[in-house]
């Protein structure tokens, strides 16, 4: 396997990936609904997960992406208010979703169990800025939708960038860890 296409400079926070995915056994099945649909989907995922896309390009049967992530900036939604931080959720879950969440978090709140809520903030907090974590779920959700689309089961794309692959930036230097 390739490793991952990441390009940094030395004098720089800002860390460039090149990612595609190909589907399996080569099948073509992005026409132009399901490149419309892919184009919709990543949308949402780059807004969600708060990386920068560069440029993508939807081939037949795979895809390029080449995404940015400044590591020296601080996810803005650590310290927003509950409300700012569910409007950023509705980017990509449904409202009945958000509105499980809010009420558990207004419910943590209101028992003065301030640490649970920052843990249930984490844990979507943890996914946003996480390249591996916004590749995941951008083919989950595709798959999932091509899926019902084709009336079909089972995995859709091959998994060329490793889920347990996290890039991190720490004084410029790429690392790796599980």
């Amino acid at each position: 396997m390739r490793p991952p296409r990441i390009l940094q400079s030395a004098f720089s926070s800002v860390t460039n990936v090149h990612l595609m995915s190909r589907v399996i056994d080569g099948r073509m099945i992005f026409d132009d609904v399901a490149k419309e649909k892919f184009r919709q989907l990543l949308a949402k995922q780059v807004a969600f997960s708060q990386v920068e896309l560069v440029t993508f390009c939807v081939m037949g049967n795979h895809f390029h992406l080449l995404v940015r992530l400044d590591n020296a900036e601080r996810n803005p939604l650590e310290d927003a208010p509950d409300k700012v931080f569910l409007d950023h959720l509705e980017l990509i879950y449904s409202d009945d979703t958000v509105q499980k969440i809010g009420w558990q978090l207004e419910s943590f709140r209101s028992g003065g169990m301030d640490k649970e809520a920052a843990e249930l903030r984490a844990e979507y907090l943890s996914r946003m800025r996480d390249i591996p974590a916004f590749m995941r779920e951008l083919k989950q959700r595709f798959t999932q939708w091509h899926n019902r689309r084709a009336k079909r089961k089972g995995p859709l794309c091959s998994f060329l960038v490793p889920p347990f692959f996290h890039i991190r930036s720490r004084n410029h230097q790429l690392i790796r860890s599980t």
